[in-house]
């Protein structure tokens, strides 16, 4: 009986450190809502330098569950996060009356759901915005449609115009 108590105290008392010091693992956010999203444009095209490297903009919240799932599927998956590191600057940039500056420096890609892709030359000149609903496929994104863009740029709609 008195090793059970133990167990029990012991379980206690690890359940409790684990919530009071925050050991527990927290889901990995993307949007900061008290980011000014037009100094982190400027900080993105400060990092890439002026190096032919082009800034994906990523536009949405942790409130969109399409949000959620776009990031998870490219940052659990080391072939597409690569893919899109070698070309691309991945600056998440949350959608709010806070970020007036930022979407209008992004053409306000609102209109097109979220989260929506702005593409950026290195001197944070929008290129093209991209619904990201074209690379849906049910209740998640398609892998290899995902992959194709961040290597060639080309979107499904791009290929399906040709």
């Amino acid at each position: 009986m008195r090793s059970v108590k133990r167990v029990l105290f012991s379980t206690l008392l690890l359940s409790v450190c684990l919530s009071y010091f925050g050991c527990t693992q927290q889901a990995r956010t993307f949007y900061d809502p008290s980011a000014d999203g037009a100094k982190q444009i400027d900080a993105a095209i400060e990092k890439i330098g002026g190096r032919d490297q082009l800034i994906l903009v990523q536009v949405g919240g942790d409130w969109c569950k399409w949000c959620v799932r776009l990031n998870k599927t490219i940052s659990e998956d080391p072939e597409l996060l690569k893919a899109l590191e070698e070309d691309f600057e991945w600056v998440h940039i949350y959608y709010g009356k806070e970020n007036k500056e930022a979407m209008q420096r992004l053409n306000n890609p609102t209109g097109y759901g979220f989260p929506v892709f702005v593409m950026l030359d290195n001197l944070g000149v929008v290129l093209r915005v991209v619904p990201t609903g074209q690379f849906e496929d049910g209740d998640g994104y398609d892998k290899a449609k995902l992959l194709h863009f961040f290597q060639t740029h080309e979107t499904p709609e791009d290929i399906s115009e040709n």
